[in-house]
């Protein structure tokens, strides 16, 4: 899933198990590559852009398995990418996606693991962080 472009396409994502797998078990091992296996033309178009791209280097995108839905965001960059050579993206950190067969969620995340994550994602940890201390302090005011 692509901001403004919608789903594009591909036959296989290697890597996508483990990545789904981590992104809900901080004790696993997230891939440390993603390969893109036969992207579809509008896939690969827009990965070739991303690839010239020296300004947003780094992208987070929503990989989603067809038959199941299951849903994973990642943040990543090109790790290889052109003419007879297997797409390949670095990952730099995967979060489960929220919310039924795969769809956006409202709710925040849960960051289970380091890495780079949204800032809507730390900014939400952070607030959650931010009431239980004041209700703490609340609470022993009543003592």
């Amino acid at each position: 899933m692509v901001d403004g472009l919608g789903e594009l396409g591909c036959g296989d994502v290697h890597g996508f198990r483990e990545a789904s797998v981590a992104a809900i078990d901080p004790r696993a091992a997230a891939p440390l590559r993603l390969t893109i296996v036969a992207p579809e033309p509008e896939l690969s178009a827009w990965l070739a852009a991303w690839a010239e791209d020296a300004e947003q280097v780094r992208r987070s995108l929503t990989i989603c398995r067809r038959f199941d839905a299951r849903a994973v965001d990642t943040i990543a960059t090109i790790r290889s990418f052109g003419y007879g050579v297997e797409t390949s993206l670095t990952v730099e950190s995967v979060t489960a996606r929220r919310g039924e067969q795969g769809g956006y969620a409202s709710a925040p995340r849960a960051i289970l693991r380091s890495g780079v994550h949204l800032k809507v994602d730390v900014d939400a940890v952070l607030a959650r962080y931010d009431e239980e201390a004041q209700e703490a302090l609340e609470f022993a005011d009543f003592e």
